[in-house]
């Protein structure tokens, strides 16, 4: 009984779709299958989404490129979510599928900025460069902190106590060719040095993914979060994800981090 349902509301389904089909569509591009186009006929719609949901229950197969344009989720695998989304958006439900909402932009990059004082913050900037393909800024302040450590520290608590922002040395990067930050801070007294508010606040954010990424000698997460709290007060408009707070040979813990993000 339950097998005669499931035929007839699957039949039922596919009339849905065919029905769809004749009314709703999208266009392809010109010269490269559209993404979602499964039956390759230069349309987006709800004839794809029947052919879709015949592949998934195996009654019907696909070839290399269609199986490519049919991943509209991204998630890398070709089943009936893809021909629920290919439907919506055959009749105008969504704009967009997930997987053109997540692709990198072609002309777009990303890029790590970082300010060090002992070497460590660099330490980490480089392996994220490294592992990611970004390129690369070190924030250097126009008055150099003093060589001694403890004299370092008084500055940076004066700093914070005023919620100063010390000048940047030289030119700032442009940021229209980047759509990912990555920044990165030793903590300094609870937070993250003044300087980087200097960075975020030089620019309008608006549209950029902000990845911050900290490490201190004590590695307490508090002080990390209060951190992320400022990061998040400088970024305006930007998208400031959750940060890593990691060791910096902790390669692992940054691939992970990177990984997930």
């Amino acid at each position: 009984m339950k097998t005669k349902f499931h035929g007839r509301l699957f039949a039922a389904f596919i009339t849905v779709c065919m029905m769809f089909a004749a009314v709703f569509s999208t266009s392809a591009f010109a010269a490269d299958r559209a993404l979602g186009d499964a039956d390759g006929n230069g349309y987006v719609n709800a004839s794809d989404a029947s052919l879709l949901l015949r592949y998934a229950v195996g009654s019907a197969s696909l070839d290399s490129q269609s199986l490519e344009v049919s991943d509209v989720d991204g998630n890398g695998a070709v089943n009936a979510s893809d021909a629920a989304l290919i439907l919506r958006r055959a009749v105008g439900l969504i704009s967009r599928f997930p997987a053109e909402t997540n692709a990198p932009t072609a002309d777009k990059k990303s890029l790590v900025v970082y300010f060090t004082r002992s070497g460590n913050t660099e330490r980490m900037a480089n392996t994220i460069a490294e592992i990611t393909g970004s390129d690369i800024y070190e924030i250097v302040p126009l008055n150099a902190y003093p060589d001694s450590y403890n004299d370092t520290t008084e500055v940076a608590l004066a700093e914070r106590d005023s919620n100063a922002r010390p000048a940047i040395k030289g030119t700032l990067p442009a940021l229209d060719n980047y759509d990912t930050i990555y920044i990165g801070y030793p903590i300094w007294w609870h937070t993250a040095p003044m300087i980087i508010g200097t960075f975020l606040e030089s620019y309008d954010l608006a549209g950029i993914d902000i990845y911050p990424f900290a490490q201190s000698a004590s590695m307490d997460e508090s002080q990390f979060e209060e951190s992320m709290q400022f990061v998040r007060s400088c970024a305006g408009n930007g998208n400031v994800h959750d940060g890593l707070f990691a060791s910096p040979p902790d390669t692992s813990a940054i691939r992970s981090y990177l990984n997930a993000a």
